[in-house]
């Protein structure tokens, strides 16, 4: 993220350079959790080139700290890595298509699928997004054990 952001041009790179000081603060102050530098997601909403139906930079920061209590609470990485090759392989064993086409299937469809079944398997429960209004609400947790 780092090297991208250094080639900006400098006006640019000041906007990105905000918008992801804005999103580091929030994530310290309201969820403790620290922003990583290889993060996608904060990337991508810095420089505004993400695709996600993200509204403001709480729903972002509400998403990246879910995401690092499944990576520090899960076995998702180890998890994923596996669930991916194998389904990858099943596509291109069932229908003959390419690696390249099984893994892009894979990637956009499984995911969600894995990441889900890690949480389960941990009995991880994800704080609900913080809400924006002054009473203070949003405190309510989402569970996936079953």
């Amino acid at each position: 993220m780092r090297t991208a952001i250094d080639a900006m041009p400098c006006e640019e790179q000041r906007e990105v350079e905000t918008r992801l000081w804005t999103l580091h603060c929030l994530l310290q102050n309201a969820y403790g959790t620290q922003l990583r530098d290889d993060s996608l997601l904060a990337y991508k909403f810095a420089t505004g080139t993400h695709s996600y139906p993200y509204e403001n930079v709480e729903h972002v920061a509400h998403e990246l700290h879910c995401a690092d209590l499944i990576h520090k609470n899960t076995n998702y990485t180890t998890q994923s890595r596996i669930a991916s090759r194998e389904r990858a392989a099943a596509l291109v064993a069932t229908h003959g298509i390419p690696w390249g086409d099984a893994w892009k299937i894979t990637r956009f469809l499984h995911m969600h699928v894995i990441k889900y079944d890690a949480m389960r398997e941990a009995g991880l429960v994800l704080p609900s997004a913080k809400s924006a209004d002054a009473s203070g609400g949003g405190d309510a947790e989402t569970s996936v054990a079953g």
